[in-house]
C-alpha cells in the first residue's frame, strides 16, 4: 500500500485567501494588479456583509481587500475604474496600524508604484500628507521593517542596500522581484 502521508503545513491544508500585512514580513513588495473587483464579504465578528474592492495581483493566489485609504490612493494615482488600474504595479509595505481594525497592529499601505512618471505628493483624506514614491523593481534588494516611515508611509533605503534599478522593459517576468523571497513557485506567499 502507498505512503499516502506528506509533510504537514497549515498554510497548506487551510490556505489563506487574503493578504494580510504580517505576510510580507516586514517587506516592502510590488506587485502586478491583475484584477479589481466588488464583493460583499461578510464580517465574522458582526455577521454583516460589507460591500468590498477586492485586488488580485498577478504571481500570487492572494487577494487584498482594499481599505478606504489604499482604495483612493489607487483612484486619485490611476483611475477610478477597473481598466484604470489593470496592469498597474504598486508597491505596498506594512505600516503601523493603530486603528484597532487589525489583531496584529500592522497594515498594508500603497507606497508607490515603476509605473508613475515621478514622486507625487498626496494629501489623503483626513489630511494626512504622503509622497507616493517611484519605485524601481530592484533584482534582489528588500526593504526591511523600519526602513518604511510610520506616519508617511514614505519608504527609505536600509543603509549600504543598492538598488539594482528601474526594469525598463514591460513585462513582468522578475518585476516582483522584492517578494520573491517569500512567493513560492505556486504564487503563495510562504
Amino acid at each position: 500500500m502507498p505512503d499516502t502521508r506528506r509533510e504537514y503545513s497549515y498554510d497548506d491544508l487551510f490556505p489563506e485567501r487574503w493578504l494580510h500585512a504580517p505576510d510580507l514580513d516586514g517587506r516592502t513588495v510590488t506587485l502586478k494588479i491583475i484584477d479589481l473587483y466588488a464583493e460583499t464579504i461578510v464580517n465574522p465578528k458582526t455577521k454583516k456583509g460589507d460591500e468590498c474592492g477586492i485586488v488580485s495581483f498577478d504571481k500570487t493566489k492572494r487577494e487584498y481587500v482594499l481599505s478606504k485609504q489604499n482604495a483612493w490612493i489607487l483612484k486619485t494615482v490611476f483611475g477610478p475604474t477597473k481598466d484604470d488600474v489593470d496592469g498597474k504595479r504598486i508597491t505596498i509595505s506594512p505600516v503601523p496600524d493603530s486603528s484597532g481594525f487589525t489583531e496584529h497592529g500592522i497594515r498594508i499601505l500603497f507606497t508607490g508604484s515603476p509605473d508613475i512618471d515621478a514622486d507625487m505628493r498626496l494629501t489623503l483624506p483626513g489630511g494626512a500628507r504622503v509622497i507616493f514614491k517611484k519605485t524601481k523593481v530592484a533584482k534582489a534588494a528588500t526593504v526591511q521593517e523600519g526602513d518604511v516611515d510610520a506616519v508617511t508611509g514614505e519608504v527609505t533605503q536600509p543603509a549600504g542596500d543598492t538598488q539594482a534599478g528601474q526594469n525598463g522593459d514591460d513585462t513582468h517576468d522578475a518585476e516582483t522581484s522584492t517578494t520573491q523571497a517569500r512567493f513560492d513557485e505556486a504564487g503563495e506567499i510562504s
